[in-house]
């Protein structure tokens, strides 16, 4: 079976397809990235302590909590992302700061930008 030999057309057009594809990515992570910093910064504006439950921790693509705290007699669960457990399990307790404004907006102890 002879190979067929590829053109310089479908070398364009799979470079254009593949510019386009992490060109995407690229703009996705950055505003994705982008509205992170806006709600940290939200947070850091004006924020109160609370405690905490872990309720799952996940492995799979990076490193997240899932976490159940209580604000005004209303529970919120949510996720952070986490460098490290630090030791902690799930149904350990951790100190959370979160928006006042907004409470579902969160960093636990175990972010990086907590402190």
């Amino acid at each position: 079976m002879e190979k067929k030999k590829i053109s310089t057309k479908e070398y364009l057009q799979f470079f254009i397809v593949m510019t386009v594809i992490l060109g995407s990515l690229a703009t996705f992570v950055y505003y994705r990235t982008q509205e992170r910093k806006k709600d940290v910064k939200e947070i850091f504006d004006d924020y109160s302590l609370t405690k905490g439950i872990i309720t799952k921790v996940s492995f799979y693509k990076g490193k997240n909590i899932r976490v159940r705290y209580k604000v005004d007699g209303k529970n919120i669960d949510g996720g952070n992302d986490i460098k490290e457990l630090m030791g902690k399990n799930v149904g350990d307790s951790l100190w959370i700061k979160y928006s006042n404004k907004n409470p579902e907006k969160f960093i636990t102890e175990l972010s990086v930008k907590y402190r």
